[in-house]
């Protein structure tokens, strides 16, 4: 099916902003989950996107993608798919940003037989990728060592001594960049540098900065150069937190991030410094999402929310459904997969920014 006349529109010039929550209602009483949210679900190793406010059926998906298979070193790079985003593009209208955790970032073509027009092998366990409109650079956060999953690399964990105790550091950041005069090409993007990030896990860029979220920091970056010489620069705003996670920001309030930490939703003004603690909250969530309406959403580890049941925590760092919350922070209601025959393992759950029919 070919949405290119879809896929267009509003959001273009909103820096990446989902379109789905631009042309949302403003009246919280009539929204009711009147939005799209993509998942990354492992049991299946797929992204989906359903309604937030219909039951989430294979009769009401409105898009899928499964990548494709790229064995190295007798694993499947593409292998438990990590972090989604939609980006709206001057050549190939909406992409939509994929990475998975056993080393494999791509970028598919929404709608034009949703072709992956780009994809490379970072390694370390990426966890989010995000593009830079304009320069068409695109930027990986690894969270781990290069040492996994058919490794090792340039990139080994470093242990050092800090108040006494031994600590290790791991994690970094990768940038591709494309050729002079192909910022719309994707198949030009080279590797132009990398550097060390600890726990490096997410990435949004607000327009101006690229803020990176790793396990101890966040961290503002300036975007540097053109072409082959696009480069980050630290601008100095370096916040600390504490087992740093997903990075978004706030539909409601776009002068506001949103993150999440190991027990906690936090709450940045990007003009400030002090992060501010958000209601909801709680241990273990994965991503959190907070829509223009002020509805939410976050994906939280069901080891967390059912230990008896799911005490593994390398079985249970995915959920089978998503919560939902009202404008206040109140529990409001849950998706699962219905009607697919099989439990979901649902890693992270973004707004969708795709206007499909």
């Amino acid at each position: 099916m070919n949405r290119r006349s879809l896929l267009k529109g509003a959001a273009a010039a909103a820096f990446g902003a989902p379109l789905a929550s631009l042309a949302m209602p403003t009246d919280a009483q009539a929204v009711g989950g009147a939005y799209d949210v993509a998942v990354c679900e492992q049991a299946k190793n797929q992204i989906l996107i359903h309604p937030a406010g219909t039951d989430w059926t294979p009769q009401n998906r409105k898009w899928s993608w499964t990548p494709p298979t790229a064995v190295v070193n007798g694993f499947n790079t593409w292998t438990n798919l990590s972090d989604v985003r939609f980006r709206d593009t001057t050549a190939h209208g909406w992409v939509a940003l994929v990475a998975a955790s056993y080393g494999k970032v791509g970028m598919v073509d929404i709608g034009d037989g949703d072709a992956l027009l780009w994809s490379a092998r970072p390694y370390g366990n990426p966890h989010a990728i995000e593009r830079i409109p304009g320069v068409g650079a695109v930027v990986v956060a690894s969270s781990e060592a290069d040492t996994g999953f058919g490794g090792p690399g340039n990139h080994p964990p470093v242990t050092t001594t800090e108040g006494g105790k031994s600590v290790t550091r791991q994690g970094f950041l990768t940038i591709y960049a494309p050729q002079a005069g192909q910022s719309d090409n994707p198949a030009s993007l080279t590797k132009v540098d990398e550097f060390e990030f600890n726990g490096a896990h997410g990435l949004w860029y607000d327009g101006t900065y690229l803020w990176v979220l790793g396990t101890d920091l966040l961290v503002r970056y300036a975007c540097t150069g053109s072409a082959l010489n696009f480069r980050l620069a630290d601008s100095g705003v370096r916040i600390p937190v504490s087992n740093g996670h997903s990075l978004d920001t706030d539909y409601r309030d776009p002068g506001y991030l949103l993150f999440t930490e190991g027990s906690a939703v936090k709450r940045l003004d990007k003009s400030g410094t002090v992060p501010q603690l958000w209601t909801p909250t709680g241990a273990g969530v994965k991503s959190y999402s907070r829509t223009a309406s002020g509805e939410s959403f976050w994906l939280q580890a069901i080891n967390v929310t059912d230990p008896v049941h799911f005490p593994d925590p390398d079985k249970g760092y995915w959920n089978t459904y998503v919560q939902f919350f009202n404008p206040s922070g109140g529990t409001y209601f849950t998706r699962p997969l219905t009607g697919y025959g099989y439990d979901a393992k649902f890693y992270k759950a973004r707004l969708s920014s795709v206007a499909f029919s």
